[in-house]
């Protein structure tokens, strides 16, 4: 047998190894992780989550740590103004309201925006400059929308939708529309959410207004959760504790290690059994009953629930539990067809989050008792 014989015989085989290989992928691709939930070989979603199952891991959505791209130049407040108004302080409190709609005429924002129309951009406000990227319709106050904001703009949404790609996979948004202010008045004024906010989401349009300050990246962040999040239940609304919980969650790992700390007393506060009750917490449709330290508490809390849901089993429990609401099941039951048995109620739930964080979480030291009558008393 001469050579050139040989080495035909060898790239025959060569090429069958190659092609039975692709074919047993393929077929043991047509299941997300190790158990739960089940989708087709043939199914594109499935292998966009069994490519971020390997690249990110089981232990929970944005546990990569978060790279110090550098913050942007321009990326903060220049006059002195608007630099004192901005808010600085380490909370997670930026909105209240996940459902706006912004008027660009001034009238008041619709109040019912899941039977609202998906309007175009906006009119350019004056003032204001434009520029459309891969992922953005970008309007920007004052200041120009240059190459090196765009490149950072799309390195946030690049790692953001990576991260959580069992639900940004199945988003209907081709752009997400951002408006950037520098002062906040014009912001205030423009999308009538009240002066301590710093940022606010249409999810129904896929629209964030946000100011730019030195928290822009953890709040836009905060704010895109919303956005990809939220979005996978439409037409339902995802419940407030799980939507924040979940912004939070983000959000927190796009800040600093310095920006975290205002978690540290109210982990204490939580370890000591002084927290909201969760049929008061989960039932809460919105933040307007709770001012002052009892929201941040409020938001804290619903942190801290989440990543306990994150980090109990693996992403696909989650994944199913979320899911399992989006088909619009009550929340106990989506609970338990997830995550199984104790979880069969939220007093159960509460139960085993408390057990978590007695047994398995650092201790905290302990909180000043100074600051427990800064809310409005619902801080148990």
């Amino acid at each position: 047998m001469d050579t050139t014989v040989k080495l035909n015989l060898l790239l025959i085989v060569l090429v069958g190894a190659i092609c039975g290989f692709i074919i047993k992928e393929t077929l043991a691709g047509s299941k997300f992780q190790d158990e739960g939930v089940y989708v087709s070989a043939s199914d594109a979603a499935g292998a966009v989550r069994k490519f971020a199952q390997k690249t990110y891991g089981q232990d929970g959505f944005a546990i990569r740590p978060d790279a110090d791209d550098g913050a942007y130049a321009l990326l903060s407040l220049a006059d002195s103004t608007a630099a004192a108004t901005a808010q600085q302080a380490a909370s997670p409190i930026i909105a209240e309201s996940r459902i706006f709609i912004a008027k660009p005429d001034g009238s008041e924002p619709a109040a019912n925006t899941r039977s609202a129309p998906k309007d175009p951009w906006p009119p350019l406000p004056q003032g204001f400059s434009s520029a459309l990227t891969n992922d953005y319709m970008v309007y920007r106050e004052q200041l120009p929308i240059d190459k090196k904001l765009q490149e950072y703009l799309e390195n946030i949404h690049g790692n953001f939708v990576l991260d959580i790609l069992p639900f940004s996979v199945f988003s209907d948004f081709k752009r997400i529309f951002v408006m950037m202010f520098r002062s906040r008045d014009k912001y205030s004024g423009f999308t009538h959410m009240p002066q301590w906010s710093a940022a606010t989401t249409d999810i129904r349009k896929g629209a964030v207004y946000i100011i730019e300050s030195k928290t822009f990246k953890s709040d836009f962040v905060h704010e895109l959760s919303h956005i990809y999040y939220d979005g996978f239940f439409k037409p339902l609304l995802c419940p407030l504790w799980l939507s924040e919980g979940f912004a939070v969650r983000m959000q927190m790992a796009a800040q600093t290690p310095e920006q975290r700390t205002w978690y540290d007393s109210e982990l204490a506060r939580f370890q000591n059994g002084r927290y909201i009750k969760f049929n008061e917490f989960t039932g809460a449709q919105d933040l307007s009953p709770y001012g002052g330290n009892d929201a941040i508490t409020w938001y804290a809390q619903a942190y801290s629930v989440v990543d306990y849901l994150l980090k109990h089993k693996t992403r696909d429990e989650f994944y199913q539990f979320s899911k399992n609401l989006k088909d619009g099941q009550p929340l106990e039951r989506a609970l338990y067809r997830a995550y199984g048995m104790p979880f069969n109620t939220v007093k159960a739930l509460e139960y085993a989050w408390q057990d978590y964080l007695q047994r398995y979480v650092p201790r905290k030291p302990q909180y000043s008792a100074g600051g427990d009558n800064g809310g409005a008393g619902r801080r148990q």
